[in-house]
């Protein structure tokens, strides 16, 4: 079940900049290829969306899709301005554009613009599941898909406001419109073994490629 807690957003956020200020594994030199990795295992490949926009969902403070060539990337990152002036290590402004708001916000600008939206551990740090789902929906184009990963736990905190169960997952990205090609749960064995750094207190990542319908 979708479970949803009520907490202070600013707080949540104010705890999200610290992780990224403090937290050693951003901060080590091994964050990027660790992600080249897990893109790899998931079944990307750095050429496959050249010439496309790709939409990065919860970018962080460290832009992951730049793993992506010659892909036009837009970062929606809702602490984008402070990661950028706190953050030393940052690199958001690898995107070819910046926009600082969160996922719960509706664009209207994005609206079919966009050809692939990928989000890694970011949605059980929302706090409208169903709403960032439909704003997703809206801005792929018809024929285009969206990658989401990230962490199911038991119960919700000040970071991780959303509890987010595997089936509720599924009804909700159908009900939005997507189609789920492919799901699945955990990482791929060669990432996690190496690895174990994602998925915490004790949880697991859920993991779903979805379609727009050109119908």
């Amino acid at each position: 079940m979708v479970s949803e807690k009520k907490c202070d957003w600013k707080k949540s956020q104010a705890l999200e900049l610290q992780y990224h200020i403090t937290s050693e594994w951003r901060r080590s030199g091994d964050f990027m290829p660790q992600t080249e990795l897990l893109f790899s295992e998931f079944g990307f490949t750095q050429k496959q969306y050249e010439g496309k926009v790709i939409l990065d969902l919860g970018a962080g403070s460290q832009l992951r899709t730049a793993f992506f060539q010659d892909a036009y990337i837009i970062a929606l990152e809702p602490l984008a301005v402070e990661f950028i002036a706190k953050v030393d290590n940052s690199n958001l402004y690898l995107a070819d554009a910046i926009i600082n708001s969160s996922a719960e916000k509706f664009l209207p600008w994005l609206e079919h613009s966009i050809d692939f939206c990928i989000s890694i551990n970011v949605l059980d740090h929302c706090y409208d599941f169903k709403t960032v789902c439909q704003n997703i929906f809206s801005y792929v184009k018809p024929g285009g898909g969206a990658f989401f990963s990230f962490d199911f736990h038991d119960v919700a905190d000040d970071l991780h406001p959303l509890s987010l169960s595997f089936d509720d997952c599924i009804c909700i990205f159908k009900e939005t419109g997507f189609a789920v090609a492919v799901s699945s749960k955990g990482f791929p064995d060669k990432f996690f073994k190496k690895y174990q750094v994602h998925s915490y207190g004790g949880g697991v990542a859920l993991n779903f490629w979805l379609t727009k319908n050109t119908a």
